[in-house]
Order: C-alpha cells, then structure tokens, then sequence
C-alpha cells in the first residue's frame, strides 16, 4: 500500500498550483501558485534536489499572474498580466529576466488581447496569439535576438490559441470555440511562411 498522507490544514477556497513547463535539460520546472489572497506566485523547482525558489510574486491583491512559460534553457520566464481596470481581461505580455528579477512589458497592446504565450523548440522565437482584428485570435511570433515580430497564421474567421513551433513547422489548434458557426476545433500544421495550413485531425464520430 502507499503511504498514507497525514493533511492537517485544508488549503483555502482558490488555491491551487498549475501551468506547469519545463527547461531543455528537464532539470527546472516552473510553475504558477494561486493564493487565498488573490495573489500569485512564480515558482522555479529544481528537480535534482526538489527545493523551490519564488521568483516572481504579485505586488497587490488581483495582481495576478497568468500562463507563465520558461524559456528552455531557464534563463527568462514569459506571461500574461491582466491591464484592465475592470472585471474584463485585456492581456499584455511581460518578461522575467530569472537572474535579475527584473520584469518587462514586452507586448503592449491597448484595448488588444494576448494569450498562450510560450517559446519555440530552440528558444529563438515567442509565440503567441492575438486578437488584433477584434474578431478572432491569429498568432504571432517574435525573433528572440531581432526583436521583429510577424505573424504567422492567416484564419480570419477563426480563433487560433495553443501553438508549438519546432524546427519551423507550426502546429496549432484552431476553431470558431464560441463563434457563432459550427463550433469544433481542428489541430493544423504548417511551415511558418506558409498561410494554407494541413488539417491534421478531424471529428471521429
């Protein structure tokens, strides 16, 4: 049998630990802890030794941190802050120098939303995806060491959200979600200069 775990304190309602990745050498996870206090955490687990360093926390209460992503080799974390002032979400994109502790909005956008920001395979590029049409979310990509972005999916009725880009192939899921169409989602891919993806996946019943 295993062994039997002694809780002594139920944790309180809205806590909880999640958005999890790793570094290229599988020795650092990061992950994301939500407290009681509507704060959150950063957290960087070394997986060799199993201790854990806070490396980036919320100020104030609300000032939450959302989709974190560790670059592979473990040296910059990317995530999501909430700008708006009400109960809306309007995402901008922000930077964690892991050694400084320094922070940068990286992706200002006003009145435009970011989501699932993350890097590339070999680190030279973040991914992510915008609604810069007002419409629908497409996605983009930003040169890690030139700064220039472009984008890199072309749907313009759709919503493309989660994406992974290795040795120039893109792949991503992309749907109408809560569009007023037929509602299912597909997984493409596509080189990153091209604009008519392959449809890897289909409904099976």
């Amino acid at each position: 049998m295993g062994q039997m775990l002694n809780v002594s304190q139920i944790p309180p309602k809205g806590t909880g630990t999640l958005d999890f990745s790793f570094t290229a050498d599988g020795k650092k996870m990061l992950y994301t802890e939500f407290q009681s206090n509507r704060k959150t955490a950063l957290i960087i687990r070394n997986l060799e030794n199993k201790s854990d360093r806070i490396v980036l926390q919320s100020a104030y209460e609300r000032d939450e941190i959302f989709k974190p992503f560790i670059h592979p080799n473990g040296d910059e974390v990317v995530f999501l802050k909430n700008m708006a002032n009400d109960s809306t979400y309007v995402f901008d994109i922000f930077t964690l120098d892991v050694a400084k502790g320094t922070v940068k909005n990286l992706i200002q956008t006003p009145d435009i939303s970011e989501r699932m920001p993350n890097w590339s395979d070999d680190g030279n590029y973040l991914i992510w995806s915008s609604n810069r049409n007002k419409s629908s979310f497409d996605l983009f990509k930003l040169n890690r060491t030139t700064q220039v972005e472009e984008q890199i999916s072309f749907f313009e009725d759709r919503q493309e959200l989660n994406a992974h880009l290795s040795n120039s192939i893109l792949v991503f899921d992309s749907g109408f979600y809560g569009m007023n169409e037929e509602g299912n989602t597909y997984i493409y891919k596509a080189g990153t200069e091209e604009k008519t993806p392959e449809q890897l996946t289909k409904i099976s019943y």
